[in-house]
């Protein structure tokens, strides 16, 4: 059996901080003569989905079936969340409307294709109350009785608090991409994954990735987590038993990456029924895939169809 013939059909909720990732893209010629600045020269723009938005299309893209639950306001990057949930696909998902607090977006300048220089972000992080943490818990209690896995996607954007977490207490499994200050929200959870400074925020000191193992491993211990994923960057990721390298790359954007890594491990997991090594390296390779790309992205057809090749044999 394929590794991704093993993710087809997977029922995943995903829950957590949606966002909008816009690309304002243009040339950078001359120096601003009223301030010491670049002046970009606007080319193009592009709006794609991020945050648990990208999580989810990122699940998609390996095979899950897949169901959103998040918050957006009452504003031109929440219509375009609703409608990306259309044109991914993505049938059921609960997207509540918030007046009161904007659409997260991140607007990313990029000079040359490729060479960020600003990036500026439109956001509430107060966490949701009232009747939309009221709505949101219901969706979530609805959804995840018939999930196979709940997502946690957490962005400290105020959509994922303690409330909305125990709404889908009793789900069969349920994974976390988190930061240091909710890390204790996820008590029990079969999977958190952290980035290297996330990790060192969490612990109280810097490590080695010949070290990630075992701090990985005293994440999980503390918390009462089946596993812990540190991710590495250039050096790689790590969980309590494994660390693998990453895999090179000629050109280099981590935008969205832990979206990708969080997605695919959650699949492994779900599937199989541990993270071994195999699935350390699956996410490491589709990772990888994306950071090739400019900006938040999927794995595409190709990068699917070199999955397949190189992971074929691996799960029998």
């Amino acid at each position: 059996m394929s590794i991704l013939a093993a993710f087809q059909g997977l029922r995943v909720l995903v829950v957590g901080d949606l966002m909008v990732d816009r690309y304002i893209f243009g040339d950078v010629n001359r120096i601003s003569p009223e301030a010491p600045v670049m002046v970009l020269r606007e080319t193009r723009v592009e709006h794609r989905p991020g945050g648990a938005a990208n999580v989810a299309f990122n699940l998609k893209a390996l095979g899950a079936e897949v169901v959103v639950v998040g918050v957006a306001g009452d504003d031109e990057p929440g219509r375009r969340l609703a409608a990306a949930n259309q044109q991914y696909d993505i049938p059921g998902s609960v997207i509540i409307t918030d007046p009161s607090r904007p659409t997260t977006t991140k607007t990313r300048f990029l000079a040359d294709r490729a060479h960020q220089v600003l990036r500026w972000d439109a956001e509430v992080t107060t966490p949701i109350t009232g009747e939309t943490s009221d709505k949101v818990a219901e969706a979530v209690a609805t959804q995840a009785q018939s999930a196979d896995l709940v997502l946690y996607s957490d962005y400290q954007k105020g959509v994922i608090t303690e409330a909305i977490v125990a709404a889908s207490r009793g789900a069969k499994r349920r994974i976390a991409n988190a930061k240091p200050g909710t890390v204790g929200l996820y008590r029990g959870f079969d999977l958190v994954t952290l980035n290297r400074p996330e990790s060192v925020a969490l612990i109280g000191h810097a490590f080695s990735k010949e070290d990630s193992p075992a701090v990985a491993a005293s994440i999980a211990a503390d918390y009462g987590l089946g596993d812990a994923v540190v991710t590495l960057s250039g050096d790689g990721m790590a969980n309590r038993l494994d660390w693998v390298p990453a895999r090179p790359v000629d050109v280099f954007d981590a935008a969205g990456a832990g979206d990708t890594t969080v997605a695919t491990l959650a699949l492994y997991l779900t599937a199989f029924g541990q993270l071994d090594l195999c699935g350390l390296e699956l996410a490491s390779y589709a990772s990888a895939a994306v950071v090739r790309k400019s900006g938040v992205a999927t794995p595409d057809a190709d990068d699917l169809a070199e999955i397949e090749r190189v992971f074929s044999a691996s799960v029998k």
